[in-house]
């Protein structure tokens, strides 16, 4: 079991990866960056989730990067235990795959989105993903990530100026209420109608 404060780096891209991590607690951001050195959030992950299972031989690197975005507990499995693992349990072998199956078809969901996607629609489909992997709690919907605007730009694909502009936009159309990091989801159903293909 390994224990994370928030900020604190997980896992980094380009280092030899010694295993993998299932989350038992906490919330943590997995991002790449490109060769400006902008990083650029790919997922959110939580409670069930599995982070750097696609570096999982003796000879490979990290893909991506993770940072704990809340205090986190793990539990780590080495590399050599985790084939060992999968060889003996087919069942456990097959569930990996499930999982590995669904977190594709996002990733191709999402390279799709940006690709088509005007600002607007980006940064409420960036909005709809926060809801999505934490939730929200209250009246108001105010989502449980709070993310600064060069965070929400990084996951949108954008830039800050550009997320400030569609928050403000999607306030005075009353579909969602913002007072710093704080955003409230007003019209849930609004939001994810913008943010669809």
């Amino acid at each position: 079991m390994c224990r994370f404060v928030s900020g604190q780096r997980i896992l980094m891209e380009g280092n030899f990866a010694k295993g993998i991590y299932f989350i038992e607690e906490g919330k943590v951001k997995i991002y790449k960056s490109d060769n400006k050195g902008q990083e650029i959030i790919l997922r959110f992950a939580g409670e069930g989730d599995i982070i750097g299972y696609n570096s999982t031989d003796d000879a490979s690197e990290y893909h991506v990067s993770a940072i704990a975005i809340t205090d986190v507990l793990t539990c780590f499995i080495d590399a050599e235990t985790f084939l060992s693992l999968t060889k003996k349990f087919p069942d456990f072998a097959f569930a990996l795959l499930q999982y590995y199956k669904k977190q594709l078809q996002l990733t191709e969901r999402k390279t799709l989105k940006m690709a088509t996607m005007t600002v607007p629609e980006k940064v409420a489909d960036a909005l709809v993903t926060m809801y999505e992997a934490y939730g929200a709690f209250g009246e108001r919907n105010t989502l449980n990530l709070t993310l600064s605007r060069q965070d929400i730009a990084n996951l949108a694909s954008t830039t800050k100026e550009q997320v400030s502009k569609a928050i403000s936009e999607l306030k005075s159309k009353g579909i969602i209420d913002a007072k710093g990091k704080q955003i409230d989801l007003l019209d849930i159903d609004k939001l994810s109608a913008i943010g669809q293909l």
